[in-house]
């Protein structure tokens, strides 16, 4: 216990004496990525493995026929707009899209 006191007390005293303790000369810029359309890729396949999921345990868990049908026909459904969606942002990507919500 005290050996891991002390290796805590070491690093925050270290992290504390050497951050920034360096002259910085430059001003480094790098080039930035666009967040956007992986935060929208990501967002539509999460919200499309969840209406998938759900959509199957309908189909699977229900005994109404009805509800079979509702559950098939939005698997179908959800396939084929996720279809649209990729070769939409493939379009995109082959155009040098700019998603950046910059206002101008």
């Amino acid at each position: 216990m005290k050996k891991l006191i002390l290796l805590l007390i070491t690093l925050t005293t270290h992290t504390n004496v050497s951050y920034a303790s360096f002259p910085v000369t430059t001003n480094n810029v790098s080039d930035t990525v666009p967040v956007t359309p992986i935060l929208l890729g990501i967002l539509f396949f999460t919200g499309f493995g969840f209406a998938i999921y759900f959509l199957f345990r309908l189909y699977k868990n229900s005994f109404n026929p009805w509800f079979r049908f509702l559950g098939i026909f939005g698997i179908i459904v959800f396939s084929i707009l996720s279809i649209l969606f990729i070769l939409f942002f493939m379009f995109l990507v082959g155009n040098d899209f700019d998603l950046s919500f910059s206002g101008g």
